[in-house]
Formats: structure tokens, C-alpha cells, sequence
């Protein structure tokens, strides 16, 4: 039997409108992001705003058959004596611990790709090896590619928290066996970022240390443009001279904190000393990292 006429006109519509709303989201987000449309960004930011999040309501109604079963989820460790070892966690309990080559007097480092990625990717393999290259290193890697696939974003972002929760399931487990809070590590790249701050909320906020490589922006606040804040919520943001604005960074009005208050940021950023909002030039090629004092052509003082 045909659905009610209603029924397939409301059908006709979502999906003339879903059509019309990816066209148009994709020549707003070039223009946006490509820097051409200032006018149309500054003119029209609330109501784009409205536009997305209504946009996002509606990609909810026509999802794919992402997973959304933690039990998908799998966590890989990496650890180095002599030679590369991977062991994949499958079930918590002391025994498979033991087996797994984990050693809770090494540090804990524990990755979460982000969405339509893998954990065993060129990037994610050199961010392992250059820590187990650094000093012997428990480095996890989170496997959430099933419940983070593409095309649809919503049903990803969703995920990310079930996801956060259930790795602190697992954290909670090795602080039951010897680990401490203080010496977990917690990375996110992009929605990874997201995962990893529930986990840190699930944990009560014990962990030692977040960092959000990247944060996505579409349904979490950090997304300024479309979806949220104006002002960094970050401690330090990714940057390494304090400054006023960007035009004073620019404008070479910072030398003096330059010289005197510049801080190494990244995995070795000093946490009690770096507070605000800081800026930093990088380069065309790896490692892209510019002597600061250099690059902003300042003099001794």
C-alpha cells in the first residue's frame, strides 16, 4: 500500500532540503574557510548558525547504520623493550594485563582518532613511535573507527561520548591495578578531542592531562564561526608568546614577551606556567617551527 499523500510529500521535501542544504553548507564552508566570504561571514553569522544547527537536525533523520555498540570499540597498546610489541585488549582482567606488556611505572599515553579515521595510520604510527622512541611509553590507541564512520558526522559525534565513557571504564580498571590518574595522558585529534574529554569527565576530572589536537567544531561550542564561542577556551591554545591580539603579533608589539615570557609548548608546555592566550609563526615545510624571536624580527633588548 502507498503512504498517505502527506507522507510522501514530507518525504519529497526532507530530501529536496537535505540536497539543497549540503549544496549550500559546502559553498558557505568554502567560501568561510577560504577566507573570500569576510562580508557574508561577519553580515550573516547568526543566522548560519541557525541554518546549521538546523541542518544538523535534519542529517540526523537520515543516518546510516553506524554502529553505536561500545562493544565495537577495540584498544590497542604499543609498548617497546627491544622490538614493537601490539597487544589488543578484547577482555579487562589482570591476566590479559599482564600478558599485554603494560608497565604502570612507564608513562600512559592514550589516542583517540578522530571521525572517518583509523588507529593505524601514517600519523598515528609516527605520534607512536616518537614516543616509544623518547622513553619507554604505554602508548594506547582507541579503535572507535566503526562507531566514527563516514558519511554521517551526527551519528559519530553522538558516539563520542558513549565512547569516552566506556574508556574510562577502562582507565578505572588499570587504576585498579596499579595505575595512577596523575600519569595518564589523554589525546584527541579532532572528534577524538571530544572522546577524550568525556572520558576525562567520566573519570571525575582525575586525569593528569587532555590535549585537544584540533578539536571538531559542529555540535560542540569550541566551532566559533558556526556554532559557538568567540574567546579560546583552551589552556594555552596552541601558541607560544603572549600577546594582546593577533594584529599586535603581527605588528611585532609583543618583543617584550618575546624575550621574557615565552613558553615551549606541545607535549612539553610548562602547565603551571602557561596561562592565556599565546601566538606563534610556523613555516611552509616540516617541522614547521620558526626560532620566535626570529621570525617576529625582533631585537635584544
Amino acid at each position: 500500500m502507498r503512504p498517505p499523500f502527506f507522507a510522501r510529500l514530507l518525504s519529497r521535501r526532507r530530501r529536496t532540503l537535505l540536497l539543497g542544504s549540503i549544496l549550500l553548507l559546502l559553498i558557505l564552508c568554502t567560501g568561510v574557510f577560504s577566507g573570500r566570504l569576510p562580508l557574508i561571514s561577519a553580515y550573516l553569522l547568526k543566522p548560519l548558525s541557525l541554518f546549521v544547527r538546523q541542518l544538523l537536525d535534519v542529517l540526523g533523520e537520515f543516518e546510516l547504520n553506524v554502529s553505536r555498540n561500545v562493544s565495537d570499540v577495540q584498544i590497542i597498546l604499543w609498548t617497546k623493550e627491544s622490538a614493537l610489541h601490539e597487544y589488543i585488549f578484547s577482555e579487562w582482567h589482570n591476566t590479559a594485563l599482564r600478558s599485554s606488556g603494560f608497565n604502570s611505572s612507564h608513562p600512559t599515553k592514550i589516542f583517540f582518532h578522530g571521525f572517518s579515521d583509523f588507529p593505524r595510520t601514517l600519523w598515528t604510527k609516527a605520534f607512536r613511535d616518537h614516543y616509544l622512541s623518547n622513553r619507554p611509553t604505554n602508548v594506547f590507541s582507541v579503535d572507535w573507527s566503526l562507531l566514527a564512520k563516514s558519511p554521517w558526522y551526527t551519528t559519530a559525534a553522538k558516539n563520542a561520548n558513549a565512547v569516552g565513557e566506556h574508556v574510562a571504564g577502562f582507565i578505572r580498571f588499570l587504576i585498579s591495578e596499579g595505575e595512577a590518574y596523575e600519569n595518564i595522558h589523554l589525546l584527541g585529534a579532532s572528534l577524538g578531542a571530544h572522546a577524550a574529554g568525556y572520558t576525562g569527565f567520566y573519570t571525575e576530572g582525575r586525569i593528569g592531562r587532555i590535549t585537544g589536537l584540533d578539536p571538531s567544531g559542529p555540535l560542540f561550542h569550541s566551532s566559533w564561526r558556526m556554532y559557538g564561542l568567540t574567546i579560546p577556551v583552551d589552556n594555552p591554545p596552541f601558541h607560544s608568546v603572549p600577546c594582546g591580539s593577533t594584529s599586535d603579533f603581527a605588528s611585532g608589539l609583543c618583543c617584550k614577551e618575546a624575550f621574557t615570557q615565552s613558553v615551549i609548548f606541545g607535549e612539553h608546555v610548562d602547565r603551571g606556567l602557561a596561562r592565556g592566550t599565546y601566538y606563534f609563526k610556523t613555516g611552509k615545510k616540516y617541522p614547521y617551527a620558526l626560532a620566535i624571536i626570529d621570525s617576529m624580527g625582533c631585537e635584544m633588548p
